[in-house]
């Protein structure tokens, strides 16, 4: 064997940056380090030959036969095959600056290495400890070498800033990971996340203010992609959609943290939904059972009562966890619902993630998928979780936000097609699991009708549909659920045929009344006519007080079937 020169230390080359702002500072190492390891190899092997030659006694004709330059145990062979599987990783034109480091052949020269290697095999002069002694030269100029490679980020440079939107020049990233701008010559940063690449630019959407960023603008890789803290030391707490507690309450105990992104349950993995979940309300627990693991939609028009009911459902619900995403909301109505909807007992064992109106389109969309993902903590747990998006439809507009100035194109209504493949994405993550369930409502914000877009497609998604009526509202009429264009897909596997029977009479009469309440209002209704509508009219009042409720006031499981039995009697 014969010495591999070294490049002197003063001959390795200094880190560069391409001409489009790339620095990669680790090449000029690469040959130094696969020399090493090609002796560690070339040592090993010496030491399991001595081992043979001890065990079998066989003499040197046979031992250079049996250890040959095509043995795979040769330790010139898998010297070579190390080296080269390291090497073999960087073109020659890169290593263009080591000019005394060894280069191994190309497979080309592959007998001129084979007859090298016999040659070398015969050394009597290569043993271990001369191995070893090569070694001990090659470990401190390694060091040194490491000692001077920049181990920062890769680094890029800001092309443009747009609206809600960053182009930038900058490597090995992938759509999802997290990077920093910063500038050098003020103390400033902002982070981004990757939502697309076209051609050698990444598209990136920020998480705050566009304000500060320029052409100067330094871009880093954080090496990560946006989690979310877990676990029991977020009960009770209010936190922004990026993890940072608002209540002040202080920071948060020292814990676990989850990619906000995830993948459902695999279907078949699901338990079935095969429970009810109570959650204290007349109308829903009697007329639109809900079963534990279930996803509804609830539908209405800004002032029809949604942040009411979602309060309610949280306070009454036979959940362990709830936790609230809050979308888009006014900055006035987070206190308001904390302290006035939910209040001390509510918020006890309930996690609140809030990204407000004046909050970037990043951010938001994060909120909801920051709860999801504390949602699946709980239910991984075993728990049973009530989960609620309030509301979907800025989550949706958030997305469009984001995918317009990305450069998406604009189809039903405006939203580009990429908000309609995240819907599912978001919801599926949700239902029963393994162990524990996530029952999640998500309110939509419905403007024309059900015919918005976001509303068609969360339908065909979700199980079930709460809509409520703003005329009810008006009324004064609370909660204000529509029974009869409301729907739970799941009730008849969570009730038994008693209650459905009840359920759909209730209906019905509820129904007759509202066809025939315009002849009562002029008088021009006939008793004795239709006897549907006659107990209509007879047990109106009743039907009426089970379908009204207080915020705070809470009924049984067992004392709503109760109030069925009586009305159907």
């Amino acid at each position: 064997m014969t010495d591999i020169p070294l490049t002197p230390l003063s001959h390795a080359p200094d880190n560069t940056a391409s001409a489009d702002g790339i620095i990669d500072t680790a090449r000029p190492t690469v040959s130094l380090a696969s020399a090493l390891e090609a002796d560690f190899v070339r040592l090993h092997a010496l030491q399991r030959t001595d081992e043979k030659r001890q065990a079998q006694e066989v003499a040197p004709e046979e031992m250079e036969q049996t250890v040959s330059p095509s043995d795979p145990e040769t330790p010139d062979a898998q010297a070579g095959q190390s080296g080269a599987s390291l090497i073999g990783q960087y073109p020659a034109s890169e290593n263009a600056d080591l000019t005394d480091a060894p280069r191994l052949p190309d497979e080309t020269e592959a007998g001129k290495l084979q007859a090298k290697q016999a040659q070398v095999s015969r050394d009597p002069s290569q043993t271990a400890d001369h191995v070893i002694a090569r070694m001990k030269t090659l470990l401190p100029m390694l060091r040194s070498r490491a000692a001077g490679i920049d181990t920062h980020p890769m680094q890029g440079r800001v092309v443009s800033a747009t609206g809600t939107i960053i182009r930038a020049i900058l490597p090995n990233v992938a759509v999802g990971d997290l990077c920093r701008l910063q500038n050098h010559d003020r103390d400033w940063s902002l982070d981004a996340e990757v939502v697309g690449l076209d051609g050698n630019e990444v598209l990136m959407t920020p998480m705050g203010s566009l304000e500060g960023v320029s052409v100067d603008t330094e871009v880093v890789t954080t090496g990560g992609r946006r989690n979310f803290p877990v676990g029991e030391r977020l009960l009770g707490r209010v936190l922004d959609a990026l993890g940072t507690p608002i209540d002040g309450l202080g920071p948060l105990e020292a814990g676990p943290s989850r990619f906000v992104q995830a993948a459902p349950p695999p279907a078949m993995e699901r338990q079935p939904i095969a429970r009810p979940l109570p959650v204290g309300l007349r109308a829903l627990d009697g007329l639109l059972t809900c079963g534990e693991g279930q996803r509804l939609g609830v539908y209405g028009e800004a002032g029809a009562g949604k942040s009411t009911l979602m309060s309610a459902i949280v306070k009454g619900s036979s959940a362990d966890v709830a936790v609230v995403a809050l979308v888009g909301e006014r900055g006035r109505e987070v206190r308001e619902f904390v302290e006035h909807n939910l209040g001390a007992n509510g918020l006890k064992n309930a996690v609140l993630i809030v990204a407000t109106s004046d909050r970037p389109a990043a951010e938001r969309v994060v909120c909801a998928q920051a709860a999801t993902t504390v949602a699946e903590y709980f239910r991984d747990q075993g728990l049973k979780v009530l989960l609620f998006v309030d509301n979907v439809t800025r989550y949706a507009r958030a997305l469009r936000e984001i995918g317009l100035a990305a450069g998406e194109p604009p189809t039903r209504r405006g939203f580009p097609p990429s908000v309609f493949a995240a819907l599912p994405q978001l919801m599926e993550r949700a239902g029963m699991g393994v162990r524990g369930s996530i029952t999640a409502f998500y309110t939509v914000l419905v403007e024309d009708g059900m015919d918005d877009p976001i509303a068609e497609e969360t339908r065909g998604i979700l199980d079930g549909h709460v809509i409520l009526s703003r005329a009810l509202a008006a009324a004064g009429h609370y909660p204000a659920i529509d029974v009869l264009t409301s729907r739970s897909r799941v009730m008849s596997l969570v009730t038994d045929p008693r209650h459905q029977a009840a359920a759909t009479k209730i209906r019905s009469l509820w129904a007759k009344y509202q066809e025939i309440a315009f002849l009562l209002q002029v008088g021009e209704y006939k008793p004795g006519g239709d006897a549907l509508a006659d107990e209509a009219i007879a047990k109106i009042g009743t039907l009426r007080g089970f379908l009204r409720q207080g915020n705070d006031e809470r009924t049984s499981f067992a004392e709503i079937l109760e109030w069925l039995n009586r009305l159907c009697a």
